[in-house]
């Protein structure tokens, strides 16, 4: 009808963003429509899913052929089943409370609402999910990038070290800065992980931390990884042993500090260099020896840019020793109030139920564990 294909389309627009309004436009009316109406079919198919899976579904619903799916049940998700002909195998299921169109709700999260959350999470704009990770401290997004594959490609990448830096900040205490030659989250593995680098089955108390090399090591680890000055002259028997002490963890900066002797684990390693370390610093000397005019100048040149990676490496290696030492006696401030409060919370109770303390268990796992009795 119209002249030309511009007109037919400019009119077609615009009915449908009168359309797009009507069935997105959230108001104050009593009805619930567009986004509440969507909302509130998902949070009653969370509850008919939670209470068939749980075998909990009541009679009188049922024989009223579950007529309505407003009205909340009564029977609490979790309770015992009376269906003889279904599991009681008890669910991991999660219950949020909130509140749409001034109706009260509770939204049941199992695995299957969690892996639909997860892909509409991954469906926002790059954008937008930055800004929700700004929200998250350095150890959160850590959880979340080992959620999965995608997940983890999105936030190991380099364009993710702007939200890294920030979730340092929100760290208590904070983080130090992530050092520019290294990428925010290996640092943050580093800072914030009790493991090995190389990602080994060991222990924390078996790993040694280095922090002038910025690793943590395993024993196994260390033997490969941390070498000493006589397997040095053994691969690179031409290196000049005046770059050696630039390399070694027993550095000293311009200003007198150094990390000597600042490993952690069970005990000091013997090995101070860095096989990946010496092996960049061997063939940086190679190439600096045939671009320059005589062997001399080249070995200025280097000396020169080990001396900044030193002081650099030892400076920001005194501040992420000293917060991994307050870190660590806030967290055992914290776990010894919890175990304390767990002891009290158990050791009432016992008395509650009329025992006396001669009886009360002295060697109990369950009793100093580091975590908060929960509800049950």
């Amino acid at each position: 009808k119209a002249d030309t294909p511009e007109l037919a389309n400019a009119r077609l627009i615009k009915r449908l963003e009168i359309y797009a309004d009507d069935r997105v436009k959230v108001d104050l009316a009593p009805t619930i429509s567009g986004l509440k109406m969507k909302e509130w079919r998902r949070v009653a198919n969370g509850w008919k899913l939670a209470r068939e899976r749980n075998g909990i579904i009541d009679r009188e619903a049922a024989q009223e052929g579950q007529s309505s799916t407003s009205d909340a049940p009564t029977r609490q998700v979790g309770s015992p089943a009376i269906n003889k002909g279904r599991s009681n195998r008890p669910l991991s299921i999660e219950i949020v409370k909130m509140t749409l169109a001034g109706v009260e709700a509770t939204i049941v999260s199992d695995d299957a609402t969690k892996d639909r959350l997860r892909e509409r999470l991954l469906s926002l704009p790059v954008e937008i999910f930055g800004q929700i990770c700004s929200f998250l401290d350095a150890l959160e997004l850590r959880h979340l990038s080992l959620v999965d594959a995608t997940f983890w490609s999105i936030l190991v990448s380099a364009k993710s070290d702007r939200i890294w830096r920030q979730g340092f900040k929100l760290v208590v205490p904070p983080v130090p800065e992530c050092p520019e030659t290294m990428a925010a989250s290996d640092y943050a593995r580093f800072m914030l992980v009790e493991a090995c680098t190389k990602a080994c089955p060991a222990k924390p108390w078996s790993v040694c931390t280095e922090y002038f090399h910025r690793v943590r090591y395993c024993h196994k680890c260390i033997k490969v990884n941390i070498i000493s000055q006589e397997m040095i002259l053994e691969s690179y028997p031409d290196f000049p042993l005046e770059f050696l002490k630039y390399l070694s963890s027993e550095a000293v900066a311009s200003d007198g500090s150094s990390l000597a002797g600042s490993s952690g684990g069970s005990q000091e390693p013997k090995r101070l260099y860095h096989k990946v370390t010496v092996a960049y610093a061997y063939s940086l000397w190679k190439s600096l020896s045939e671009k320059a005019d005589t062997p001399e100048l080249a070995n200025a040149r280097l000396i020169e840019r080990l001396e900044k990676y030193a002081d650099d490496h030892i400076k920001s290696g005194l501040k992420m020793k000293e917060w991994r030492r307050a870190a660590s006696e806030r967290k055992y401030a914290r776990e010894w109030n919890i175990r304390s409060d767990r002891e009290a919370a158990i050791s009432a109770k016992l008395l509650e139920l009329g025992y006396q303390e001669i009886d009360f268990p002295r060697q109990c796992y369950e009793l100093y564990l580091p975590g908060p009795l929960t509800n049950q």
